[in-house]
């Protein structure tokens, strides 16, 4: 839970290896913000706002940089953020980077996941983790998650106008899922853009609980039926489950990071029962996260279909993203 003027902290990503995984660049002082280093030291004393009660404030802190001890956080009053974020769209704010997506075996290829990102006018680009529970609190998910459906169904119509069809994958939310007219708003932003259904796919994430189940089930169902693939995000984790896959019907299960990673004898058991119990039911299986070449002939290994990760492609916008296919 959020007060009114509790301070963030804002990591700006620099996207660059996969050692580092997030690493964040220094950022000047701007006025409203202010930086702090991570390392030991007194007690915060946050700047506030006139707005803010002069009171103790809880706070996140994000480093900047390879050192942790060391680096830097920019702290930021969360209600300055919240206000920044409204008209983030409308001013061409949030934009898609895309991560590629491979076929396990050829390495060819196959999809892109759309990852929103925050362009900031001050701040710099900021990552979704820092706004996107941000946005499902003050009531701009929906906004911020059409934007995204629109600008991913775009970049796909223009890869296979182009000769190189894939697919490309936009996260949902629950409170997406639960808005009654969502369905109607994706079908119309498919046909704006002209795309082929077959072409997109809907990443369920785990960010907020599906409670009506059968409700979302059957928005999905529609969905499926003109040929949008539906997909659970980071199984293995948070809200999604075995019970989650067989309620949505989904039909491409991914694999969690957290999962993926772990070389333990428990995980591999695990793995091989999840990829066994998925193509089961005839779905496809992604692992996401992988970092390693150990890790990619893991999941061959598993016979997983597809792999995404930092070893195979980092998160990069469009015009870069061109370049490859």
């Amino acid at each position: 839970m959020y007060y009114p003027g509790e301070l963030l902290a804002i990591g700006v990503a620099s996207e660059r290896n996969s050692a580092t995984f997030r690493q964040f660049s220094p950022l000047p002082r701007i006025s409203g913000y202010r930086r702090g280093s991570i390392g030991p030291r007194g007690p915060a004393r946050p700047s506030l706002t006139s707005r803010t009660p002069r009171r103790q404030h809880e706070s996140m802190t994000v480093a900047m940089g390879d050192d942790v001890q060391n680096g830097e956080a920019v702290m930021l009053d969360r209600d300055r953020l919240a206000a920044d974020l409204h008209g983030a769209v409308e001013r061409g704010e949030i934009v898609a980077y895309y991560q590629p997506q491979l076929d396990i075996d050829t390495r060819r290829i196959v999809s892109a996941e759309a990852l929103s990102r925050w362009v900031h006018p001050e701040l710099g680009i900021i990552l979704p983790g820092n706004f996107i529970p941000l946005a499902e609190e003050i009531g701009l998910i929906s906004d911020i998650g059409d934007h995204m459906i629109a600008l991913s169904c775009q970049s796909a119509a223009a890869w296979a106008h182009n000769g190189t069809p894939i697919e490309v994958a936009v996260n949902v939310s629950g409170i997406q899922l639960r808005d009654a007219g969502f369905s109607e708003r994706l079908i119309s932003a498919m046909r704006a853009a002209q795309l082929n259904p077959q072409f997109l796919t809907i990443e369920v994430t785990e960010s907020i609980e599906i409670i009506d189940v059968s409700t979302v089930a059957e928005r999905l169902d529609w969905l499926r039926s003109v040929g949008v693939t539906i997909s659970v995000d980071d199984f293995g984790t948070g809200h999604s489950s075995v019970e989650q896959v067989l309620d949505l019907r989904a039909t491409e299960l991914k694999i969690d990071q957290a999962l993926v990673r772990n070389d333990s004898m428990a995980a591999r058991v695990l793995l091989a029962a999840v990829v066994t119990f998925a193509h089961d039911k005839g779905l496809r299986v992604v692992a996401e996260g992988v970092e390693t070449e150990e890790q990619l002939a893991r999941m061959r290994e598993l016979r997983c279909d597809r792999a995404q990760g930092y070893l195979l492609g980092m998160p990069m916008p469009k015009p870069e993203f061109d370049r490859l296919l």
